[in-house]
């Protein structure tokens, strides 16, 4: 695995993680003042970086965004990978890592590394 790849796998647990919390309604704001505006500009670079890494993830096929997802987001063994996919376990570890590879370069590209 190359550094972009291992960056790519933090940024993809950073969006999951993210994600999630603008989904559950997490983002906070403190009612002290001189906290409400960092804290409102924190929740928007929030809301960007996940824009931005959802539209490179979506440059990805289908397939290889679910290998990774399930494989490096879930970190769920080849075998189950391979089984959900409906291929080999060495396929399922094979399109993960070349779609890794692509998001690392589709990262790079719009600066999200």
């Amino acid at each position: 695995m190359t550094t972009l790849d291992s960056l790519a796998v933090t940024r993809l647990r950073r969006w999951a993680h993210d994600r999630a919390a603008i989904r559950n309604g997490k983002v906070t704001r403190l009612s002290r003042d001189g906290w409400i505006e960092r804290r409102s500009r924190a929740a928007d670079a929030r809301q960007v970086g996940v824009i931005d890494f959802e539209r490179a993830f979506a440059s990805l096929n289908p397939d290889d965004r679910l290998a990774v997802l399930l494989i490096y987001r879930d970190e769920l063994p080849a075998a189950h990978a391979g089984d959900i996919l409906h291929v080999s376990p060495q396929l399922a570890t094979f399109r993960a890592a070349r779609a890794l590879s692509r998001l690392a370069e589709a990262l790079d590209r719009l600066d999200l590394l």
